[in-house]
Order: structure tokens, then C-alpha cells, then sequence
């Protein structure tokens, strides 16, 4: 009987070694597939992310800055320009610290009203003089008038200040120029300002109780870092109260 060579490769065994070798290669294959999609889901989630904010399609570009001097960066400001919508202001306004202050105010008043209408209620049942119960029902009256005086001065005040013409807001590292057609003015960023953000807003709190208003969504994605970086080195954090 003829011996079998151990040194001769049987051919059962580099059939089974193409078997494991190809396994090993579809396994790879899947592996690398999977990455590649996972990365292109967390790419995904990113721009999804960076959208949030649904910028409105405002223009948004860098610009240079003209008083700069020769050793200073060019181009190291941001040209934004939005119209403030009457539900961005009303919401502000509301947000503001003055609202807050008006709230009690408005309180302590309708309290006294209520009094006022209790007691000519009561000298009406005691003397039997109708003019008592005119008074009673004015005070009533001044009740609800009283109550409402804060929102209608929101409303009021969100109606004039909604022009609808566009700001042309230039936003640099020591100021904000602001150009509104007939008038112009400037905001310096050198921390006498206080800042804060607010329902995708970024309020601006400037001296003689005068707030400024810049909506997120004017800003592209890809240039808001950017412009909070600006604003946030260059004014002081509003303390919440």
C-alpha cells in the first residue's frame, strides 16, 4: 500500500482554506460598509443639526472693515440684513425686565380698584345714593382697563417698531454699524453692553434702556459661530434674575 506524503497539500484543505479566506473577506467588506454608512448617518445628523435654526435665507457674508489700520485683519466683519417680525419684538419685550416691573405694578393697582368697588358698594347699601354704585361700577370698569394697559402697550409699542424695512447690521469685533435707510448708528462692543440669547435671538441691552435685536435666523449656519463669537467677547452677560 502506497504512504500517504504529509509534506503534499491534500486538496480537501486548500479548498477549506478558499472557504475561510473569502468568508474573511465578505466579513471585512460588511464591516467596511457599516462604517461607511454609519458615517454618512452621523454626516447627516450634523447638517440636520446645523439647520435647526432654519436660517430664513438672509444675507450673510463677510465684509471688510474700512477703519481698520494697515497691521489689522481685513475682512474680519459680517454683513447681516433681516426685518424684525411684530411676534420677535412682543416676545422680547415681554421677556424684558420693564414687563416684569409693569406686572407688579399692574397687581398691587387692580387690587386697590377692587377695594375702591367694595367700599362705594357698600356706602351705596348704607346711604342709598346712586352715585356709589357709579363709582363702584367705574372702578370695575378701570379694573379691566388696568389689567390689559400692559399688553396693549406691547402691542403698541411691537406695531411701531415693526417698520418692515431691512437693517443692514455690519457686525465686526469692536462694533455692530447698524443702517436703517434714513438713519445709521453704531453699537461699540466694549463690554458696556450686556447680551444675552433668547429664543433664538441674541439680545443686545444697551444703555438708556434701549435693547437690540438680532434673530438667529438671519445668520447662516455655516458664519453664527462666528458672529456669537463677536458679540459675546464684546459685551457682558446679562445675570439672570
Amino acid at each position: 500500500m502506497k504512504e500517504h506524503d504529509d509534506g503534499i497539500p491534500v486538496k480537501n484543505n486548500e479548498i477549506q482554506d478558499e472557504k475561510e479566506a473569502y468568508a474573511a473577506t465578505v466579513e471585512k467588506d460588511q464591516q467596511i460598509e457599516e462604517e461607511v454608512n454609519q458615517k454618512e448617518k452621523e454626516d447627516q445628523e450634523k447638517k440636520e443639526n446645523s439647520e435647526e435654526l432654519q436660517w430664513d435665507g438672509s444675507e450673510s457674508e463677510f465684509v471688510e472693515d474700512d477703519d481698520a489700520e494697515e497691521y489689522e485683519e481685513k475682512y474680519a466683519g459680517i454683513k447681516l440684513g433681516y426685518i424684525l417680525k411684530k411676534d420677535e419684538i412682543i416676545s422680547c419685550l415681554k421677556h424684558t425686565g420693564m414687563f416684569k416691573s409693569n406686572e407688579t405694578k399692574t397687581i398691587v393697582e387692580i387690587c386697590l380698584l377692587f377695594a375702591l368697588a367694595i367700599m362705594f358698594f357698600v356706602l351705596f347699601f348704607l346711604t342709598k345714593n346712586i352715585i356709589n354704585v357709579i363709582l363702584g361700577l367705574v372702578s370695575v370698569v378701570m379694573v379691566f382697563f388696568v389689567y390689559m394697559m400692559p399688553h396693549f402697550f406691547i402691542g403698541f409699542n411691537a406695531e411701531k417698531l415693526t417698520t418692515g424695512k431691512k437693517l443692514s447690521v455690519e457686525i465686526y469685533p469692536n462694533e455692530i454699524k447698524i443702517d436703517k435707510g434714513l438713519s445709521s448708528w453704531s453699537i461699540p462692543l466694549d463690554g458696556t453692553s450686556f447680551c444675552e440669547e433668547f429664543n433664538d435671538m441674541l439680545l443686545l441691552y444697551l444703555p438708556q434702556e434701549k435693547l437690540f435685536i438680532i434673530p438667529m435666523r438671519a445668520v447662516e449656519p455655516d458664519l453664527l459661530a462666528d458672529v456669537q463669537a463677536m458679540i459675546i467677547a464684546g459685551t457682558t452677560p446679562k445675570e439672570e434674575e
